[in-house]
């Protein structure tokens, strides 16, 4: 049995497949990288719903755009 190995600078547990730490420089660029791209598609939906919204709102189209399904298809009923 391997025992594990830690990070000289952060002492955490080294990745067994990468070697790293989540002290790395590369591995906090990418965690920082994939937020942007989070953060940035986030905007994009809410500026679809928002879109959505305006233009067939009463059908509650921008609420699954969100995620809010259960609320989507209540309008959805409601305005039938």
């Amino acid at each position: 049995m391997e025992t594990a190995q830690y990070c000289a600078t952060c002492q955490a547990p080294l990745n067994p497949i990468s070697g790293y730490s989540r002290c790395n420089p590369l591995i906090r660029g990418a965690q920082r990288i994939t937020g942007a791209l989070e953060v940035a598609g986030r905007r994009t939906r809410r500026s679809w719903a928002g879109i959505c919204g305006i233009l067939v709102g009463g059908f509650g189209a921008h609420k699954f755009i969100l995620g809010y399904t259960n609320e989507g298809i209540i309008q959805i009923v409601i305005t039938s």
